[in-house]
């Protein structure tokens, strides 16, 4: 691990990506340095010393160097997982079913997996395959709280359904 002399600022970034690759970090409960975003003239800090041009070129030097490191982590499933929770967020909850029920399909034991696909299955309209989604989480983390409210939520949504259906006249929606 070396400091990359192509950076004139950012270098400490760059340095960290390389460390990250070596080993994992841990917490060290003291203050191990001190940043001052007003002194200076890399240009990083604010104030004085803001320069957000230099900034943007170093920053699209940092993100083009690791590139295909970004590609990797990215296909990665926690951060597809990380991704659907961001639209999920944001009301994107179509996209987020999009990824999840590709997730699920490649892990389809992994909890969060479900339940978070279950709850995009859910907000798309999806109440029973979001019960199934629901009650194959349970089984694997049974009598989980967040889990059995979730399963709650499908079968209230599935109740209001068939009540629907039943005031229509027709019990075969549900």
């Amino acid at each position: 691990v070396r400091a990359d002399p192509r950076f004139d600022i950012l270098e400490d970034l760059d340095f960290f990506v390389q460390c990250a690759q070596r080993t994992r970090f841990v917490f060290v409960p003291s203050v191990t340095s001190r940043w001052r975003t007003d002194t200076g003239t890399s240009g990083t800090g604010d104030a004085r010393n803001a320069d957000p041009a230099r900034v943007t070129t170093a920053l699209a030097a940092v993100h083009a160097k690791w590139a295909d490191l970004k590609r990797h982590l990215d296909a990665q499933p926690e951060s597809r997982l990380a991704r659907a929770q961001g639209h999920l967020r944001g009301g994107r909850n179509a996209d987020a079913l999009s990824l999840l029920r590709l997730l699920v399909g490649e892990r389809p034991t992994d909890v969060n997996a479900l339940n978070l696909c279950g709850v995009a299955e859910l907000r798309t309209g999806g109440a029973a395959a979001a019960r199934v989604l629901f009650q194959r989480a349970l089984a694997r983390a049974p009598g989980h709280p967040a889990l059995l409210d979730n399963l709650r939520l499908a079968e209230a949504a599935l109740a209001v359904l068939r009540r629907d259906a039943l005031l229509r006249g027709n019990d075969d929606d549900a």
